[in-house]
Formats: structure tokens, C-alpha cells, sequence
């Protein structure tokens, strides 16, 4: 069976098309697309006019991706900007009517369970794992395994949010980096109390597949280039060192093409990544492609 599954993120869009077989998911296309709807709305509560807009031509795009490979079953699940926004019914009912897409908005409990079930696929064992995925304005954090789930939660912050409450500066001030670093502290302090010895992190979205990208000086995204490569705490170090001094601008001229998109949240973003590592005490992850359009197609 052929399946396409959409993700609505804060941040992005994301399609994969894949072929089902013996239950083993085989990859036909994967896009990725960098709306943001998640921006401002923490102002008035609203998904934008304007990201609506960008929203629809990418879910165009991908529609006619989607009958040009004859997919059978089209799943759409979307997460936090939805879960929040005041006009996420309207956005449903346009959906249904201009794409035919039925829209399910999950909880954030949902996304993180899907995201760890797509992020193990590309692991045979059933040791134990923690899968970190820090969206546009959340982060969902889960430990488990194939069998057990120990612990899931959703936290309400992303890297898009960070970047829109905290690091306002171009580039972030130490004064602004030091309160944010307080913020994760009391967010996250609840982490302390789960013990994950003898297990493995696993890092999948934006944050973790740019900085792969970055480490191993890929000019075009590849996703099976990217799935399973290892970051490590000197490499969190050395990119926060370079991104807190540079300007956007600058991000973009250095990194391009791999960076466009994110050069204003790939710092908030890799700082939350930094602090979950050492609230885990681990030294080094695993990096996953693989997340929530992954596991809505196992789920």
C-alpha cells in the first residue's frame, strides 16, 4: 500500500510518501517546507493570514505530489501552532474543503508518541531510548522502548517560541541567553527524577538534522545521510559559540543552503538540545530524520 503522511508543524510542513511492506515503511519522497504558522501567535493567539496562505500552496504542492504517486490513504496530523490557535477550526474546515484532507490535531501526548515510534524504526533492538523532539513551540520528550513506554510528556516550549520570548536580539545578549537558560531550568526541572541509565538519546526534527547537515558539510539535504549520525556535547559547544555571535544574516552567508529557513532559531534551538543533553548527563546522541510522519504511518 502506498501512504502519504503530512505533518503540520509549528515550523514546518513535512510529507512523506512511502511504500507499506510486511508493515516495513519504504520511502518514496520526502519535501520539507518552512511556513512557521507558529509566528506571533503568541501575541493575539492567531495562526497569521500570511502563514495560512503559505500553508495552503505548500498542502497544493503536496497534494499533487500525493495523486501524481496514486497514494491510497493520506494521513495529516498537525501539533502545538494548532493545538493552541483560536482559529484552528476555520483552518480545519478550509483544509477539508479545498484538499480534502481530514486534519487531526493531536495531543501533545500523541505527537510524542508517534515521534518516538518513528524514530525507533530505524532501530532493530529494543533496548531502551529517550527521543527528544523539539518542534516550533514544543517539546516532546519520550522514554521507552518497542515495548514500554516509562515516560512521555509535551512541554510548551520550541525553538520558534524561544526565539519570539527570550532571544529577541540579533544576535541574543548574554543577559537574554542567561534568562533563558533559567526558563529551561524551571520547564524541564521536573526531568531530574527520571533515571535513564543504560539508555540511548535519539534526536529527531529540525534542530538535530541541521547541525548533522552542518558536521558533515552536506550542500543538499539527504535524509538517509542524516539518519543515525552522532552529535556530541563539543559539537553542541562549538555551533552555540559561532551562532551566538553572528547575526542571521551572517548564519545564512556562512551555512547556506542547509541553514535557510532556521538561521534565526537553529541557536534556541540547539540550546535546548544542549541543556536536555546535560539535565540526561549523556555525552553524545543519535540523530533521527525519522519523527511523527514516521510514526503516524506505524501507529
Amino acid at each position: 500500500m502506498r501512504i502519504a503522511s503530512i505533518d503540520i508543524g509549528s515550523n514546518t510542513v513535512l510529507l512523506l510518501i512511502a511504500d507499506i511492506v510486511n508493515s516495513e515503511i519504504i520511502p518514496i519522497i520526502n519535501e520539507y517546507r518552512i511556513p512557521r504558522i507558529s509566528s506571533g501567535i503568541s501575541e493575539n493567539g492567531l495562526i497569521s493570514e500570511e502563514s495560512i496562505e503559505k500553508l495552503y500552496n505548500i498542502l497544493s504542492e503536496y497534494k499533487s505530489l500525493i495523486e501524481q504517486h496514486k497514494c491510497e490513504k493520506v494521513v495529516v496530523n498537525g501539533t502545538q501552532a494548532l493545538r493552541v490557535a483560536k482559529n484552528s477550526a476555520s483552518i480545519l474546515d478550509i483544509i477539508k474543503n479545498k484538499f480534502n484532507f481530514d486534519l487531526n490535531i493531536v495531543t501533545g501526548e500523541t505527537e510524542a508518541l508517534y515521534s518516538f515510534k518513528g524514530a525507533l524504526s530505524s532501530f532493530n533492538d529494543n533496548n531502551n531510548y529517550v527521543m527528544i523532539d523539539i518542534g516550533g513551540a514544543s517539546t516532546e520528550i519520550v522514554f521507552g522502548n518497542r515495548n514500554e513506554i516509562f515516560y512521555r510528556k509535551s512541554f510548551p516550549i520550541g525553538a520558534v517560541t524561544s526565539k519570539e520570548r527570550f532571544l529577541k536580539s540579533d544576535p541574543p545578549t548574554l543577559g537574554e541567553l542567561k534568562i533563558f537558560e533559567n526558563e529551561l531550568n524551571n520547564i524541564f526541572d521536573e526531568l531530574q527524577k527520571i533515571n535513564i541509565d543504560n539508555s540511548s538519546i535519539v534526536a529527531v526534527a529540525g534542530t538535530p538534522t541541521t547541525l548533522s547537515a552542518l558536521k558533515i558539510g552536506m550542500k543538499e539535504y539527504s535524509e538517509l545521510e542524516i539518519e543515525k549520525t552522532i552529535l556530541t556535547m563539543n559539537d553542541f559547544d562549538f555551533y552555540i559559540s559561532k551562532f551566538n555571535k553572528m547575526k542571521y544574516r551572517e548564519i545564512i552567508n556562512h551555512y547556506s543552503p542547509i541553514i535557510i529557513g532556521r538561521e534565526d532559531v537553529i541557536l534556541s534551538g540547539t540550546l535546548i538540545l544542549r541543556f536536555l543533553m546535560k539535565r540526561f548527563c549523556k555525552t553524545e546522541i543519535y540523530v533521527s530524520s525519522r519523527g511523527l510522519r514516521y510514526g503516524a504511518l506505524i501507529a
